[in-house]
């Protein structure tokens, strides 16, 4: 059996990834080539054994499933209806966390981008299964394994030099204007009313409160805001024993044995190392062992 999917939307509606306003240039769409096969292998060897084989697998061309296909740093570092450059840069304004809060003058303000940070992932999995059956007078015994390798990869990118978030800083000269004990306002003005007016002068008068972002580890240096890849290689096997025995027309006794272990997975480039170690014990003695570590470095280009 063998199943292919293709998925691709432009702009990505699903993940509110269309432009915050008709006309900016900035959205992004999604897009996967996936598939799944799979394959079964029944033998029968004389009139009381049976052997049944099941593998199969499912990935995804490339690196899997990708989001925000097309953004680009020339959304951003442009000159139009929706840019956001400076100095020959382009960078992600902020407004909807102006002074620390998400309105300005109690309405709430949406941002002229929707995504910065296009990026991809998929766990690719295949899998070996195989049972064993063996009927010797009134009892079904069974033996078999399973071995599942899981492979995930991703990778994403950050388009824009920095994040810029407005806001006004209480050191600030302008600061003390909008006090409510200022005396500027006839009336008065709450402390509510005068944080609206500090966000909204804040975003007028382009005064920014922080510039942020990420720096990554390329293998080499760290980057600010640069491409990140990821991944992580898991390999799993177990087997069991189980024993059927029909007893009378109207008793049947089944009795089972089975283990799984988890190897020390592989990893893709190196980065932290994060382990976990698990055993179970119950009727079917079973005992589980896993070890997981994660990955974080650029991917190669």
């Amino acid at each position: 059996m063998f199943r292919w999917n293709h998925f691709g939307g432009q702009p990505d509606v699903l993940n509110n990834n269309e432009s915050s306003f008709p006309g900016f240039p900035n959205r992004g769409g999604q897009g996967s080539e996936r598939y799944f096969w799979q394959g079964a292998l029944r033998s029968t060897f004389g009139k009381s054994l049976v052997n049944e084989f099941v593998f199969g697998s499912a990935d995804a061309t490339g690196m899997g499933t990708y989001f925000s296909v097309g953004v680009n740093e020339g959304m951003f570092n442009c000159d139009g209806l929706g840019c956001e450059s400076l100095g020959g840069k382009g960078y992600a304004w902020s407004l909807s966390n102006a002074q620390g809060t998400a309105s300005v003058a109690s309405v709430n303000l949406t941002n002229p981008y929707v995504s910065t940070q296009p990026s991809a992932d998929v766990a690719a999995i295949l899998n070996f299964d195989d049972t064993l059956t063996w009927l010797k007078g009134a009892h079904t015994i069974s033996t078999g394994f399973t071995y599942t390798h899981i492979k995930w990869r991703g990778e994403y990118d950050t388009v824009v030099d920095a994040q810029m978030t407005f806001g006004m800083d209480s050191r600030d000269p302008a600061y003390s204007m909008f006090d409510s004990a200022s005396g500027n306002y006839p009336g008065g003005i709450d402390a509510t009313q005068a944080g609206y007016a500090r966000a909204l002068y804040s975003i007028i008068t382009g005064r920014v409160s922080a510039i942020n972002g990420t720096y990554y580890w390329n293998g080499s240096e760290y980057v600010f805001n640069g491409p990140m890849g990821r991944g992580v290689i898991f390999d799993s096997v177990g087997g069991f024993v189980a024993d059927s025995w029909r007893a009378k027309p109207s008793l049947t006794l089944t009795a089972a044995s089975g283990t799984k272990s988890s190897s020390p997975s592989r990893t893709i480039g190196a980065g932290p190392l994060r382990r976990a170690g698990t055993w179970s014990t119950g009727r079917r003695a079973r005992v589980r062992v896993r070890w997981v570590r994660a990955i974080c470095s650029s991917p190669a280009r």
